[in-house]
């Protein structure tokens, strides 16, 4: 049985199919900033996860770290510095969990993966891991503050003999 090709689509309708390569490469550009990426930072841990096994059918080839994990990461701005894959290494935050417990310390690139927050900071016995704090655990994330001595002493006024 023959059957006759779907008429070429009408660039009027909703569902109408891209005209050329170009126009599918921005399409699919234009989904990902504006439906993948922003759906990242809202989503819950779970369906990240889910996600994430899936990404290269959503993403394409790309680094779950460096899109999904990262996008995630963007709910929380202080955690995020441009040019590096988040979380920031850069500076003490103070952490927020939906449990109402505060933690301060400085995030754990490293050890911060798929979703779970690690910090270093003070504790009873010198410097201390506190974690992993889950996305859905995180409330709200803020530039912890700084005393005057911070982790390092402030510069010397150095004045140069002329």
């Amino acid at each position: 049985m023959n059957v006759d090709p779907a008429p070429p689509a009408d660039p009027a309708e909703p569902n109408a199919l891209p005209a050329d390569f170009a126009a599918l490469a921005a399409s699919r550009r234009e989904w990902v900033l504006n439906v993948l990426r922003p759906w990242c930072r809202v989503a819950s841990r779970r369906d990240l996860r889910l996600a994430e096994s899936a990404w290269t059918d959503l993403a394409g080839d790309v680094g779950t770290r460096e899109t999904l994990w990262a996008w995630a990461w963007e709910r929380f701005p202080v955690l995020c510095e441009p040019g590096l894959t988040p979380p920031s290494e850069s500076r003490p935050v103070r952490v927020a969990l939906a449990d109402g417990r505060t933690v301060v310390g400085t995030p754990d690139g490293r050890r911060s993966v798929r979703g779970e927050l690690w910090l270093v900071g003070d504790g009873a016995d010198g410097r201390e891991e506190f974690g992993p704090f889950a996305l859905d655990q995180i409330a709200q994330v803020e530039p912890a503050e700084q005393t005057a001595g911070g982790p390092h002493p402030p510069p010397r006024n150095v004045t140069m003999p002329h």
